[in-house]
């Protein structure tokens, strides 16, 4: 596989590479190859050694400074494929849109109009001029143009490698024309300057984006390009930015920066590199080799995936294979014909003629043409000419065509195999990191994504990438499952999922005898707060700096392992902030720093309270949701409006968990998660070792996904749906059962982690965190069978990645070559086989005779013997010979001047 990698050339940051990259164009080309889908690995060179490396590649520089000098950068692509090199960010696109089909259009028709204008650029830009796409081309220009007049505010912040540092930032000098590194150091009023010319420049960028409020790209769901160019920027600001300015920067102009630059990092343009440094590859490859989809049983499941280099050569094979085989059964059709048609008695001329054509013409597109030159020739000289010979012609005719479709059609052989892919990567194993933040983050981010695109009824790409689409559920009312003083008084809301098949749904490649069905069931109800608050007032509102009636406590249980005597804290002036909706979450199984009260208690879940936060939203409409109720009128907006009814709504919800093993149909109680795993190990479940450890995966999994807690608290100011229909702090008009809407997309994440997470055990972690792979059967102290079955499904990830590479059908190839070989075979045996039945049964010889007789050379004996030429030997075999070395004439004159008398005759 890593021969036929592309080559991608990037600018060394400091370590780890993947998390320090900067620079904006290898950026822009590296989300284009992730967004194809196009091996490559990752080359990295230090800033000062960018012209020697274009020189050595013989890539000239594609742009000039002012002077005329050249300004050679990166990135460049060489493609070993097809023998490319390209250095320049957009025509790395454009080659990767003609030559890649995977992942979509990159330069789908949109409206890009925005341009940007400014004095003086220091680094020189893409010309736009003769280029594919012209739109596009115009709009990364001016894309350049826009966030290179606002560099200065991240050079300071550039992340150099270290070995290189100084030489680096000698570059910048030079290429800047200022005296030294520190000219670049903006005062304080020059760096508000050029933090507000950078807000507005985003501003009337932000217009291009708000035209499509379905999601976070130019065109809503559909990314292209465009989105590509300003992501590169964003990266770049992400990295060099002071973390206040580019938090600053994310939440500007209704956080559509911000939005932008998490879903690239998920729409699968994130990082896939190879970091040369440690050697700790983030991605994983396709396995090629044969294999078996269990999907199909032992036989039709037999599957072989070759890379795109090797099926070539394969389908390339199987085409000529096939070719070969059309022409030696043509033989044995032939053969059988002649045999079937071989008569004693007198016979005409015409059915001589045919007779020597199947003996010795080799392709029945010749055979063809001879029989139909027969027929114009015979006509209204024998009987029934056009009878004894148009059917022959067209089957011919049939059988030349019949192949060569087949020989065209021969390469969707593979249309015949698994759709799936096997995945291997060196990092399997349990993703464990010190940074579970950054890891969470991610995850819940690439969950969120994927179950809105994927658990609708888009077609976005990105659904391909997983062994099943979604995993289905269903939701329906219930009581609350709390105690009654506890509850607001609305049904709750249950949703279920399906039984999750851990082969079908999940990907583990296993034989029906090893899989498990899994089924998870959370059912959420709203929390009545009349019972449980209290304002703080005061000598304590005091001692907290605050007055009276400002800070409202929530009493759902002890805190901090019970130190304090209340969960939550609001502060009302929360609505004099100008924020969104905002969310405090805790969850609870067994010995957690929160410890609910007993109403909340229900016996084998595992429980989440939320607290949701209105803050400073003001809805048009009013709206009798139970948890975003919103009554209370106000011209706060200068418009009559409507203030939510509570400060906060809290929901509590409880998961419960259920294992089947399918061999015997016994399942375990619905439970918690930790009482889960112990109730599958129970001797009446009967698992087998491979079945127990997929449970342990399982249970891994859960602890990262499950409850709802794990879901929420990386984005608990962005995970809820009503939040994307606030503009400012004007809310639109909700639904009555927006809370259950709420519900029903966190369980659509939820299962999504499930899905991503069951993965990553085979195909590692793509988070950008630091992830220590924990290899189960390192450990010496367990059980080997238990080290086989870990290791086991380090190899049985079922993937819809082909990173290019073609799935065969064993049996399908099998078959093909199967009776393609007995056919060339029985073609090369069939007439000494034939001659030597007919010899031992003693019937049939004449027949024999006569294929020998209408033989070429054989023909070509008996002419020269009517003439008298020559002394013949060998007159029954395939190859007559005279008997000596004589010598004789071969004249056309000697020849014609001994006619032989010929008596017509009308028999056929």
């Amino acid at each position: 596989m890593e021969s036929n990698k592309i080559t991608f050339y990037d600018i060394t940051p400091r370590p780890p590479v993947g998390k320090n990259a900067y620079a904006p164009n290898p950026w822009k080309a590296r989300f284009a190859l992730n967004f194809k889908g196009a091996p490559y690995s990752t080359t990295w060179v230090a800033l000062p050694d960018i012209a020697k490396t274009r020189t050595s590649l013989n890539v000239p520089a594609g742009r000039q400074f002012a002077d005329g000098k050249d300004f050679h950068t990166l990135p460049i692509i060489q493609d070993p494929t097809t023998g490319a090199l390209v250095g320049d960010s957009f025509d790395i696109a454009l080659y990767l849109n003609k030559t890649y089909s995977g992942g979509g259009d990159l330069f789908p028709p949109q409206k890009l109009d925005f341009d940007f204008e400014h004095p003086y650029i220091l680094i020189p830009l893409s010309e736009c001029n003769d280029k594919e796409f012209p739109d596009y081309a115009k709009f990364n220009m001016n894309i350049d143009a826009a966030f290179t007049a606002h560099l200065q505010l991240g050079v300071q912040g550039m992340p150099f490698e270290p070995a290189t540092e100084e030489e680096s930032k000698a570059e910048f000098v030079r290429r800047a024309g200022v005296s030294g590194w520190e000219d670049f150091v903006l005062s304080e009023e020059a760096r508000a300057k050029l933090l507000e010319s950078l807000e507005k420049m985003l501003g009337d960028l932000a217009v291009l984006f708000l035209r499509d409020t379905n999601g976070p790209f130019l065109l809503g769901q559909q990314v292209s390009y465009a989105d590509m160019i300003v992501g590169a920027w964003l990266r770049m600001m992400s990295i060099t930015f002071p973390e206040d300015e580019w938090k600053q920067v994310a939440t500007c102009h209704q956080g559509v920066f911000g939005k932008l630059h998490d879903a690239l990092k998920l729409c699968n343009c994130d990082f896939l590199y190879q970091d040369k440094h440690n050697n700790s590859i983030m991605s994983f490859e396709i396995y090629t080799g044969a294999w078996t989809d269990w999907s199909r049983s032992r036989v039709l499941g037999a599957t072989l995936t070759l890379s795109s280099r090797d099926a070539s050569l394969l389908l390339a094979f199987i085409a000529a294979f096939v070719t070969v085989v059309a022409i030696r059964l043509w033989l044995i059709i032939a053969f059988t014909t002649h045999q079937f048609s071989a008569a004693g008695g007198k016979h005409d001329g015409l059915y001589y003629q045919r007779q020597v054509i199947l003996r010795n013409i080799k392709s029945a597109p010749a055979a063809a043409w001879l029989f139909l030159q027969q027929a114009w020739y015979w006509r209204g000289i024998v009987r029934s000419s056009l009878a004894r010979t148009i059917p022959l012609a067209l089957f011919c005719i049939m059988y030349s065509v019949g192949f060569a479709i087949l020989a065209v059609f021969s390469s969707q052989i593979s249309d015949s195999a698994s759709v799936y892919r096997l995945l291997h990567s060196p990092n399997c194993g349990f993703q464990m990191t010190d940074d579970v933040y950054q890891k969470a983050t991610f995850d819940n981010q690439r969950a969120a994504l994927y179950s809105k695109e994927c658990y609708g009824n888009t077609s976005s790409p990105i659904c391909d990438t997983l062994p099943t689409r979604r995993l289905d559920w269903a939701n329906s009312s219930t009581e609350c499952p709390f105690g009654g003083r506890v509850c607001l008084g609305v049904p709750a809301f249950k949703m279920e999922s399906g039984m999750i098949d851990t082969h079908h749904d999940l990907g583990l490649n296993n034989p029906q005898k090893n899989r498990l069905k899994y089924k998870r069931q959370t059912t959420c109800s709203p929390l009545d707060t009349g019972n449980f608050t209290q304002y703080v007032n005061g000598s304590e509102a005091e001692l907290l700096g605050w007055p009276d009636n400002v800070l409202i406590r929530y009493f759902y249980g002890k805190n901090m392992n019970g130190k304090i005597n209340h969960t939550y804290t609001y502060n009302t002036f929360g609505r004099n902030i100008n924020v969104g909706y905002s969310t405090w979450t805790y969850f609870y199984t067994d010995n957690r720093i929160w410890q609910p009260i007993d109403e909340l208690l229900v016996p084998g879940t595992d429980l989440t309270i939320m607290f949701i936060a209105p803050n400073s939203v003001i809805h048009l409409k009013p709206n009798d949701d139970p948890v975003f109720a919103a009554s209370i009128r106000t011209s706060a907006l200068g418009v009559a409006g409507y203030f939510p009814d509570r400060w906060v709504s809290p929901i509590a919800c409880v998961d419960q968990h259920q294992i089947c093993n399918p061999n015997n149909e016994k399942c375990t109680s619905l439970l918690g998660r930790d009482r889960l795993i112990e109730s599958a190990m129970e001797d009446s479940m009967a698992l087998n070792v491979a079945q127990i450890v997929t449970a342990q995966l399982l249970k891994h999994v859960l602890g990262e996904s499950s409850p709802f807690y794990h879901t929420i608290w990386t984005r608990t100011q962005s995970f809820l749906r009503a939040q994307e229909k606030v503009a400012g702090i004007t809310g639109q008009q909700l639904p009555s059962n927006q809370w259950e809407i709420e519900m029903s997309a966190l369980f659509d994440d939820t299962l999504a982690n499930l899905q991503y997470h069951m993965m990553e055990y085979a195909a590692g972690s793509s988070a950008p965190a630091p992830i220590n792979p924990i290899k189960p059967w390192g450990n010496s102290s367990a059980n080997t069978a238990w080290d086989t079955a870990y290791k086991n499904m380090c190899y049985n990830q079922r993937t819809k990645e082909t990173q290019g590479t073609l799935n065969f059908s064993i049996l399908g190839l099998g078959l093909l070559f199967g009776i393609g070989l007995y056919i060339i075979v029985l073609s090369f045996i069939l007439e000494f086989l034939m001659a030597w039945i007919q010899t031992w049964l003693g019937r049939g010889v004449s027949r024999a005779r006569r294929w020998e007789r209408d033989g070429t050379l054989q023909q070509m004996r008996l002419l020269y013997e009517i003439q008298g030429s020559g002394d013949w030997k060998g007159t029954t075999e395939d190859f007559p010979c005279t008997v000596s070395g004589e010598y004789f004439d071969h004249d056309e004159e000697v020849i014609s001047t001994t006619p032989v008398q010929v008596r017509r005759t009308d028999s056929s």
